[in-house]
């Protein structure tokens, strides 16, 4: 997977965490609480997801960030 595509990975998970943080607002009762169960899961899937993902192609060593030009320990342009 490319690292243009990592990024979109996480995006997509950041605006599902944000909707359900959102729904779970504008809701109440058990629906509430299975709202903030799901914000609280997709919390720990993006966390997850960017130590696992967001890393040099090059050295694989963990980035900083998230639009980040070139990687901070190899040199190694990121964007193409």
């Amino acid at each position: 997977m490319s690292l243009k595509h990592r990024k979109y990975c996480m995006y997509a998970v950041m605006a599902l965490t944000l909707l359900a943080a959102l729904l779970a607002n504008f809701t109440a009762g058990t629906t509430q609480r299975v709202f903030i169960g799901a914000t609280v899961v997709m919390i720990v899937a993006m966390v997850t997801l960017w130590l696992a993902l967001w890393r040099c192609p090059n050295c694989h060593r963990f980035l900083t960030g998230l639009n980040v030009a070139k990687c901070p320990h190899c040199g190694r342009n990121l964007r193409k």
